[in-house]
């Protein structure tokens, strides 16, 4: 029964997070989901169609033996067979057609588990399936909301968030925020010990994703990391002090990488009227200086950590493919990080990886002679 009620949750919880899949798109036409070709990104229409592919190949195909519904959708949508610098020339079907397409995939999910539910039939490979493709469409939502973002249409809307906000139309609008008074790193770092800790699934779980390796030890050397994250004050503090400008502040790499991209400051941000905005997808609004620091790559991130450090230390990344040990939350935490040759291929194509840090913590290696810091790909995959 515990697989019975565990499959009714998935259920409507793929009902739940296919409503925000459309809600993030509701608004824009066939053109805008195409959009421009980068190779950070994804066009869109190929995105949510890709998103209803998969949950068709895995749970009505691969698991329910079904045929497939939509011809030659495995050309259009598979993502280990379609490269991405391609997807912006496939015969894509339209807005409304790939809508339809989704709806009639997850109405079959639906109703085939209904059935099996009443039947008794749920099994173990479902509650698999049904995680798998739930996480995905989560994954591809985030997705959608930093292609907005990249391309900068407008915020997405979502029901509640509306109604919520009508409700309090009539209160006086705020308008000019108070930006809160820099603040400093008063707490300090962390500093961890460092240690053998067991990395990866564990036998019984019953999700994971096929990426992840078997249980086994990993030796962590100690480090220290930051108790707050690095606000968009410190930040603006290190831009103003002429971070960018001053080569002795780069490794190598790093002002070659800010000389060929002309930055001047984190991409979204501009210097108006003797104040700091940023882009908020369609909107510049104040930057708000006590809020983590957002969309800045690992060359902009080290070389604020080591200025505010006082250090001069050598940049060269050095990523050896581990999981790090953080503290996140009062609990020890794991955090990805890539290889050096992944890295240096990213940073080499500046244009097709973009490397970003929501809510910034520094982590540096008590050992190493470079710091180590929490990054994380939006490059398609």
């Amino acid at each position: 029964m515990k697989t019975s009620s565990t499959v009714v949750k998935l259920i409507e919880l793929l009902q739940e997070v296919r409503e925000r899949t459309l809600a993030l798109i509701r608004d824009l036409d066939d053109e805008q989901l195409i959009g421009p070709r980068l190779g950070i990104v994804n066009p869109l229409r190929w995105e949510i169609g890709h998103v209803a592919w998969f949950q068709e190949y895995w749970v009505l195909r691969h698991l329910n033996h079904r045929a497939p519904m939509l011809d030659g959708g495995d050309a259009l949508y598979d993502s280990a067979r379609v490269a991405h610098e391609t997807r912006w020339d496939l015969p894509l079907p339209s807005k409304a057609d790939t809508i339809s397409y989704m709806q009639r995939v997850l109405d079959q999910v639906v109703h085939l588990y209904d059935r099996k539910e009443k039947a008794g039939e749920p099994t173990d490979d479902a509650t698999y399936f049904l995680s798998l493709v739930l996480l995905h469409e989560d994954m591809h939502a985030e997705a959608i909301t930093y292609t907005r973002q990249t391309l900068g249409y407008a915020a997405p809307k979502f029901k509640v968030i509306d109604e919520i906000a009508r409700a309090h139309s009539n209160e006086p609008a705020n308008m000019d925020v108070k930006n809160h008074e820099p603040l400093r790193n008063e707490l300090g770092d962390a500093l961890v010990p460092g240690g053998t800790f067991v990395l990866g699934s564990t036998p019984g779980k019953r999700f994971v994703f096929d990426n992840e390796m078997s249980a086994h030890e990993v030796e962590v050397r100690p480090f220290a990391i930051s108790r707050t994250v690095v606000t968009n004050a410190q930040y603006a503090a290190f831009v103003d002090d002429g971070g960018y400008d001053r080569q002795t502040l780069w490794c190598d790499d790093g002002w070659i990488w800010r000389e060929i991209a002309g930055a001047k400051h984190p991409v979204y941000w501009r210097f108006t009227e003797g104040k700091w905005w940023r882009r908020n997808f369609d909107q510049m609004v104040r930057l708000e200086d006590h809020l983590p620091v957002l969309h800045i790559n690992w060359y902009e991130a080290v070389r604020r950590m080591l200025s505010a450090a006082g250090r001069d230390v050598a940049c060269q990344p050095r990523l050896n493919g581990r999981w790090r040990l953080v503290p996140n939350r009062g609990r020890m935490a794991m955090e990805s990080q890539g290889t050096n040759e992944s890295f240096h291929g990213a940073m080499k194509h500046p244009q097709r990886t973009k490397l970003i840090l929501t809510g910034v913590k520094w982590v540096v290696s008590m050992s190493d002679r470079c710091p180590q810091v929490i990054a994380r790909s939006v490059a398609d995959r």
